[in-house]
């Protein structure tokens, strides 16, 4: 019984230090940010690309979230910001969580925001898909794909890939 009582105390111990690493590793969450090169870790990326996500998952007016894309030597920073106003008009980003990729095949592409999950559109869906350069709607051949979760502010893993299909930018061109 004691050793069966220290194993699961030693198991517990572990599993909270590797949380508690894993949030360390994230160092640019909770900086804000007007232009990107205002944060000194990444005043080297530029930015591609952005889009504003549906407030918690419903159409909405009001888009508070965003997923924003830089670039910096062959590696990609998707970052999940939320916008928020000050005392001027001017809006500013909150960074809630990021996610590096650290390059992409030559057929390989990033889909901001404009995939689905079972045919329908979610906006949180972030997705490395093999770009076919094919003349089909929707490209399914999808490498990794994360979850923007806005209401928790993190990204997230997705594991089932099945599931999801996303636009193809070069349709009917």
């Amino acid at each position: 019984m004691k050793i069966t009582i220290t194993l699961l105390f030693f198991a517990i111990f572990l599993f909270s230090c590797k949380n508690d690493t894993k949030e360390e590793q994230n160092s640019l969450k909770g900086k804000i940010y007007t232009k990107i090169n205002e944060i000194p870790e990444l005043k080297n990326f530029e930015f591609q690309a952005g889009s504003m996500i549906d407030y918690e998952g419903k159409k909405s007016i009001e888009y508070k979230f965003g997923i924003s894309q830089f670039f910096n030597k062959g590696k990609y920073l998707l970052i999940l910001e939320e916008k928020i106003g000050g005392k001027s008009k001017v809006i500013s980003n909150k960074i809630l969580d990021t996610v590096m990729i650290n390059s992409l095949k030559e057929d390989e592409i990033i889909s901001l925001c404009t995939c689905r999950v079972n045919g329908i559109n979610n906006s949180e869906i972030i997705a490395v898909v093999k770009d076919e350069k094919n003349d089909t709607e929707y490209l399914n051949k999808i490498v990794k794909a994360w979850k923007a979760n806005s209401i928790d502010g993190r990204i997230i893993p997705i594991n089932n890939l099945n599931e999801i299909d996303c636009v193809n930018e070069s349709y009917g061109l």
